[in-house]
């Protein structure tokens, strides 16, 4: 199909199947074909990071926030994908923002992740250097082990 959702659908199925590679083909076709349309870049962003493709995931990401600067969701992924490269002020700047959008939503949200970047963002600046993306995100940086 010639048309971005229906191509983000066909990764959820291949997703669904195990077959990521399939997945990832899906999602950079989809971007290709509309590259505006948001959620193609974020899916593209979760895909690629669970394939340990660092770099295209944070790419990702940082394409879908331009597109959606209000998603929340971005812009954690940013931070985590940050963390996991070590860039540490861009973590840290991700999750900032992630905490204000939380805010201009008159404190609402009370998800995991708004939570968590909310913590992280408190934490003094020295500790962001000497702590590992491994330690505080196990699950996300496994695959790297």
């Amino acid at each position: 199909p010639n048309y971005a959702p229906s191509r983000v659908n066909l990764a959820e199925i291949f997703l669904a199947r195990g077959d990521r590679a399939g997945a990832l083909a899906q999602l950079r076709e989809a971007a290709r074909i509309d590259p505006e349309y948001a959620k193609a870049r974020y899916n593209l962003g979760i895909t690629a990071a669970q394939a340990g493709e660092w770099h295209e995931a944070i790419e990702a990401f940082e394409s879908a926030r331009r597109l959606a600067p209000e998603s929340a969701d971005s812009w954690f992924g940013t931070g985590l994908l940050s963390l996991r490269v070590a860039s540490w002020s861009g973590a840290r700047g991700a999750f900032e923002k992630m905490g204000s959008l939380a805010a201009a939503s008159g404190g609402r949200s009370k998800s995991r992740n708004a939570r968590l970047s909310a913590t992280l963002v408190a934490a003094p600046a020295a500790s962001w250097k000497t702590t590992s993306a491994r330690a505080v995100f196990p699950s996300i940086s496994a695959s790297a082990a």
